[in-house]
């Protein structure tokens, strides 16, 4: 009763603890086992021994919180490596969309940069000083003309801009955003598939079907986890798929009793079985390391972190896949009801 008294206190729960006893009976040594007890020794005893005994046990003792200590570094030190190489990963997908994002500017500006210069050429042309020749009136009415057709180019190619740089900075203040709050599981989502059309691989070279309900999905989630939960299945889809000529995509959001749901499909090679088994464990991965090649490059984080960031909220991640078939991931969240009405 005591030992196991003892045990109860957390204090004392790796204390050794040795029975001396007149019992010596293998049921007697058993039930102190099982309270508890490191060691037992039976009536007479020999002083000597006890001792021994007892400065083995206070050995392993320390052994045991060495070994305690140890684990606990290297669980720290495995949680600030992971949090690093996650964000260097977070850090290398912006990267990549900024490429796509400058690239996608370059359009608009050359069309204004060249339209200025055709204006410009056109205006030194003009016989500005003679105005009362009627064929210098016609010019100008001409070069009125054409400079309008210009305008409306100009204007649109200000609006692309203009909207590339808006839903940048609504990534960025989203990304930025550390509290859970509730919001509809589409808008987040539209947003992001805005903005992977800086992915010149997702805006060029693969068939979308993006099908979001048109029901309010309300969760409560930080925006940015969200964000990241959606970027590393897209991504990873778009990494199975990479070289593929008839690459698809298929993205839908929908309610399922009391859950909201978006799930991602791929017509990609598929998952072997034996790669399921493993695939959310911390830095398993069947790409290739960074500098290795040309193709996609992981660090086997990616799925790790996007089931430990879904459990966070109840949420479930869901994959389906077969080879040769292509792979679905499903993730699924607690459905809110807003605090607010919705006009």
């Amino acid at each position: 009763t005591v030992c196991r008294k003892l045990k109860e206190n957390e204090q004392y729960t790796n204390l050794p603890v040795l029975f001396i006893s007149a019992k010596s009976s293998t049921e007697d040594k058993l039930e102190g086992f099982n309270a508890g007890g490191a060691d037992y020794i039976a009536k007479p005893f020999d002083s000597a021994e006890v001792l021994a005994r007892v400065k083995t046990h206070l050995k392993l003792r320390e052994a045991m919180e060495q070994v305690e200590q140890y684990n606990k570094n290297l669980e720290h030190l495995l949680r600030e490596r992971t949090k690093s190489l996650i964000t260097a990963e977070r850090n290398a997908a912006f990267s990549l969309f900024s490429q796509g994002i400058v690239h996608n500017l370059k359009n608009p500006i050359t069309i204004i940069s060249n339209g200025v210069q055709l204006l410009e050429m056109k205006y030194e042309m003009l016989p500005l000083d003679d105005n009362s020749n009627p064929e210098s009136i016609s010019q100008l009415k001409e070069f009125i003309d054409y400079s309008s057709k210009y305008y409306k180019k100009f204007h649109n190619a200000n609006n692309q801009m203009l909207n590339m740089l808006n839903n940048l900075m609504a990534k960025v203040r989203s990304d930025s955003e550390i509290d859970a709050r509730v919001l509809n599981l589409n808008e987040l989502l539209e947003q992001e598939i805005q903005f992977f059309n800086a992915d010149l691989q997702f805006k060029h070279s693969t068939k979308k079907n993006i099908e979001l309900t048109s029901e309010p999905l309300y969760v409560k989630v930080v925006p940015g986890e969200v964000n990241q939960i959606f970027q590393n299945l897209l991504r990873n889809a778009l990494d199975a798929m990479y070289d593929q000529e008839d690459a698809r995509i298929d993205i839908r959001t929908y309610r399922k009793d009391t859950r909201a749901c978006f799930s991602i499909r791929d017509n990609g090679p598929g998952i072997p079985r034996e790669v399921q088994e493993n695939i959310f464990d911390p830095f398993f991965t069947t790409k290739p390391k960074a500098g290795s090649g040309d193709g996609p490059t992981g660090t086997g984080l990616g799925l790790y972190m996007v089931k430990s960031l879904v459990e966070n909220y109840e949420g479930v991640l869901t994959l389906n896949s077969e080879p040769g078939q292509g792979t679905e991931f499903i993730v699924s969240f607690p459905y809110v009801k807003p605090t607010y009405s919705v006009n």
